[in-house]
């Protein structure tokens, strides 16, 4: 949150206008806020961008990642913590 781009440039911070930052001539780096059902923040260019945050795309980011997790060879290992019954003898709590 330094105001540079990539190549650590100064930005030029564009005008925001919204329900919550009114900011006509620019000048305000917002580094991320949820307005209402949107999440904006302050880009590489210095212009504000947004997304909708709704239940529709809550549920598309939730299968996305659900959909990585099952591409994932999982596999069952390591020992039961749970279990008192499969404990080597003389192993305590």
């Amino acid at each position: 949150m330094r105001g540079r781009n990539k190549s650590r440039q100064p930005i030029t911070l564009a005008p925001v206008t919204n329900n919550a930052v009114h900011a006509p001539a620019g000048g305000v780096l917002i580094g991320g806020m949820l307005n209402n059902h949107r999440f904006g923040w302050t880009v590489e260019d210095g212009t504000y961008q947004d997304v909708e945050v709704s239940d529709a795309t809550i549920e598309v980011a939730r299968a996305v990642v659900q959909r990585a997790l099952d591409a994932l060879p999982w596999t069952k290992h390591g020992y039961p913590r749970s279990s008192r019954l499969n404990r080597p003898s003389g192993l305590s709590r």
